[in-house]
């Protein structure tokens, strides 16, 4: 869950001009967990104009797309601390398609032998992993506090490669976007009296 604030932002959240304010799922005293699953292929993809064969196009470009993960929380102490984690996986195979034109055109590099792919597509898979653990711990009724974790690990192949670009054949993954994200937090929630609330974060 997040907020996000552009103007105006109450003082507790800083003095910044734009502020995202995050929530995150904590565990109780009971076990649960959520699991979801999603799929799409180019059979759900309009074909456009100019990808279209009466047009002078090769069709739809392949596509596989995979989305799934879960989350899980519960005690590890009952009524003092509890557990949270998710993980969220996404696998999609993506090609960008060439033109017949433009295909014809790469053939004719071909006796010059300078070691080129030169197929009907340029592949661009894409990998993501996103995964998050949380742990919760009651000192008292007054006074709590929360350690948090999170983390995203994915790749994209050949994202700013042209179709008009021939691949080598000793690097077929021209350019490769790594990306690799860690985050942590930790924080202490003591409640001094009915009307103070001393809250910290980090």
């Amino acid at each position: 869950e997040f907020k996000i604030f552009t103007t105006g932002a109450n003082a507790e959240f800083g003095r910044g001009t734009a502020n995202a304010l995050v929530s995150t799922k904590s565990g109780s005293n009971e076990i649960h967990g959520t699991g979801f699953f999603y799929f799409r292929n180019q059979d759900l993809i309009h074909t456009d104009y100019f990808s279209e064969p009466a047009n002078g196009g090769l069709g739809k470009a392949p596509l596989s797309r995979y989305q799934y993960g879960g989350s899980v929380g519960g005690p590890i102490i009952k009524d003092k601390m509890f557990f949270f984690g998710s993980v969220e996986r996404t696998q999609q195979d993506f090609f960008a398609i060439r033109s017949q034109q433009l295909i014809q055109q790469l053939t004719y590099l071909l006796p010059l032998n300078l070691g080129m792919t030169i197929g009907n597509s340029i592949p661009q898979p894409n990998r993501d992993l996103l995964y998050q653990g949380k742990v919760n711990y009651n000192f008292s009724a007054k006074n709590s506090a929360f350690l948090r974790f999170a983390g995203e690990t994915a790749y994209l192949l050949n994202d700013y490669t042209g179709t008009n670009t021939g691949l080598p054949d000793w690097a077929p993954q021209q350019v490769k976007d790594n990306q690799l994200v860690y985050t942590g937090a930790i924080g202490e929630t003591f409640v001094v009296n009915p009307t103070t609330v001393n809250q910290f974060t980090a």
